[in-house]
């Protein structure tokens, strides 16, 4: 892996442990979010929808949840309060570990047609080394650093 794509992990990394920090009640709908904020100022609807120039009615759906709001929405609405939106994911598992789950789904899946015709010929491998043949498959996918493993 290259200096760049080594610290561009390492970012990600990062971000992604904040959101994994973050406790469950914190993360909130946008639409909730925007309530609470908005009301933590003391502001109107109608006040945000000054200073933001997003209509009242759109606020108030977006806050109610009738109404899903575009992040450019979002980014104009919390800007109308002096915030700026950050965007964070959050995640039940780290990257590594999505890549080697979605590896072992590619060399399985790659290797049926290896385990077909070899049961057609009766010459089906052990169950314990079809396990280590996918492994090996998987480590490969792994290590040839290409988006194969999400092909499916």
């Amino acid at each position: 892996m290259g200096r760049k794509l080594g610290a561009e992990s390492r970012l990600i990394d990062e971000i992604l442990q904040k959101g994994r920090g973050l406790k469950e009640q914190w993360i909130q709908e946008s639409g909730v979010l925007l309530r609470l904020l908005r009301r933590r100022l003391k502001m109107t609807q109608a006040q945000l929808a000054k200073k933001s120039g997003v209509p009242q009615t759109n606020i108030a759906n977006i806050e109610s949840g009738k109404k899903r709001a575009t992040l450019p929405t979002l980014e104009k609405l919390f800007s109308g309060m002096g915030f700026r939106l950050a965007l964070l994911p959050v995640g039940e598992k780290k990257p590594d570990e999505l890549i080697k789950v979605q590896a072992k789904k590619a060399a399985s899946n790659s290797l049926q047609a290896v385990f077909g015709s070899m049961g057609l010929e009766d010459q089906m491998p052990t169950a314990r080394k079809m396990k280590e043949m996918v492994e090996e498959e998987s480590h490969r996918l792994i290590q040839s650093e290409t988006s194969r493993i999400w092909d499916e």
